[in-house]
């Protein structure tokens, strides 16, 4: 409940801000018993086969990036065994930071930032980019968002943008939108350009965050630089 009355207060400027890259409203409900059991519900909400499944969970075990072994494993989930000291285990959640604190109001640095929820006018198309990691397609062994055209719109269920030495996150993009028809010209500058939305929104973020105190404030501010340091 301490949680989410810290949320509740956030000032409301930060809260735009949240919202507007992807964070869900009912996060920011008055605290309530009720409002905590819906949060509750969503944490034990599975899918298999893109069909969710709500799994009744007995909870004894905490998450770490640190240990190699994986919670979720089909076709069982859980461990067995017995245990000395407290159970850490990898979620392998496939999460960026700020995903990671939204679902489970945890702070862990991960190598990777995702795209805000955002709509884009770039040579006269609309690209809207969600925030939808569930909705992919493995190609080559490698998850790649959903992607739609209708029109002059471009829909992308999410997009990676983290460190890219390589280009191959760029490469994977303009892949992606040579598939529904538009050429490297487009979307090679378009990339950059989200990319210097992002850095542009998490330096505005924390410049809000420093104006404020909470525990809520402070993992959002550490939450906020592993984004920024990822782009």
């Amino acid at each position: 409940m301490n949680f989410q009355h810290d949320l509740y207060q956030l000032h409301d400027s930060i809260k735009k801000r949240l919202l507007q890259f992807g964070w869900r409203k009912h996060l920011f409900l008055e605290p309530s018993y009720q409002t905590a059991f819906e949060r509750f519900k969503l944490t034990r909400c599975f899918y298999k086969e893109k069909v969710a499944f709500f799994i009744p969970i007995l909870e004894l075990i905490n998450h770490s990036s640190n240990v190699k072994n994986n919670l979720i494993k089909y076709p069982n989930i859980g461990l067995k065994g017995k245990f000395n000291s407290e159970i850490l285990i990898s979620y392998h959640l496939n999460f960026d930071a700020i995903n990671i604190y939204q679902n489970f109001w945890i702070v862990e640095s991960r190598d990777v930032t995702l795209c805000g929820a955002m709509d884009v006018k770039y040579s006269n198309i609309i690209f809207s980019i969600g925030n939808f990691i569930e909705e992919y397609e493995v190609v080559n062994n490698v998850r790649t968002p959903k992607i739609l055209r209708i029109g002059n719109q471009v829909h992308l269920s999410f997009l990676v943008i983290g460190k890219d030495p390589k280009g191959t996150l760029k490469a994977l993009f303009i892949s992606l939108l040579k598939s529904v028809g538009l050429e490297k010209k487009i979307s090679d500058p378009l990339f950059d350009y989200i990319v210097d939305i992002n850095k542009k929104y998490y330096q505005s973020l924390i410049e809000e965050l420093d104006k404020h105190s909470s525990n809520v404030i402070e993992d959002l501010k550490a939450v906020a630089q592993i984004q920024l340091s990822n782009l």
